[in-house]
């Protein structure tokens, strides 16, 4: 009888694990906080050829209920580690979708891989006014929803003498708002009425903080945000000579879920009296 002696250093051990969490990142730090639930029915999977998505044989699992997943049964080794993000969300952590690289050992249990992500949140345009007017002669360049919309026009204000150009620059994404333009004016008295503005009604699908930020070389502008259902101000007007505090600073603003009206009047002064404005800025995007 012929007796077959294996050596224990020759067998192939199957008894290492890897196991971690899903959940939603609301605060985008990475780490899971108090009230941030584990995000259930995402795939996790072993790229065990590392080239970044899974291929047939490739191991995966679904995260319970609770977002946690755990592969059990593997050889000693180093894997990487990936998520299938969901719908409607990005990978915080690891950063820049990378995998989370783990290497184990015979009969060794690895916890705490972990996988942030955030809700996507969107700026949903409804309607976009712009124009530009001089001496009473107002020009509408049009309502637009999203994208960018670029835009120019002569004016004149006879009552000043004084003649130039408007340019006008908007764009509105998922995430982000940005008007810019300017106005020039020559001749006459510069103080005519020379003025531009940009009104955009827009939802956001949750609470979500964003950051104004305003580059205004001019020296007359209003800004406000205001709550559609009921027209009250979200931040106190924003001008020139209204609020020193704001004015030509970066601000977070917190918004609740819910329907918004931007308005930038440029070459108006608070009580709404023309006034002559040059370059202009003005950015709202998500933090």
């Amino acid at each position: 009888m012929n007796v077959l002696i294996e050596s224990v250093e020759a067998r192939r051990f199957l008894s290492a694990s890897i196991s971690g969490k899903v959940f939603n990142d609301a605060n985008g730090n990475g780490s899971q906080n108090s009230g941030e639930p584990g995000l259930a029915g995402v795939t996790v999977f072993l790229d065990l050829n590392k080239n970044g998505k899974r291929d047939t044989g490739e191991p995966k699992l679904t995260t319970s209920s609770t977002g946690s997943y755990k592969f059990t049964g593997l050889n000693s080794g180093t894997y990487q580690v990936r998520e299938k993000v969901p719908f409607g969300y990005f990978q915080v952590a690891p950063s820049s979708n990378g995998p989370r690289v783990v290497t184990v050992g015979s009969s060794s249990n690895k916890t705490g891989i972990n996988f942030a992500d955030r809700q996507r949140v969107t700026l949903n345009g409804e309607n976009r006014q712009i124009a530009a007017n001089a001496g009473g002669n107002t020009q509408s360049f049009g309502s637009h929803k999203t994208g960018t919309f670029n835009a120019s026009a002569s004016i004149s204000e006879p009552d000043f003498g004084d003649s130039g150009a408007v340019t006008i620059k908007s764009n509105l994404n998922n995430t982000t708002l940005d008007f810019s333009g300017k106005l020039s004016a020559s001749g006459g008295n510069d103080t005519g009425s020379a003025q531009v503005g940009v009104s955009v009604v827009f939802t956001v699908n949750k609470t979500s903080t964003f950051n104004l930020s305003k580059l205004i070389h001019g020296n007359k502008f209003l800004l406000t945000l205001t709550k559609v259902s009921d027209g009250s101000n979200v931040i106190a007007p924003i001008g020139s000579d209204l609020n020193t505090t704001l004015y030509n600073k970066s601000n977070n603003i917190t918004l609740a879920k819910g329907k918004y009206q931007f308005k930038f009047e440029g070459g108006m002064d608070a009580s709404g009296s023309p006034y002559f404005l040059s370059d202009y800025q003005v950015h709202f995007g998500l933090v």
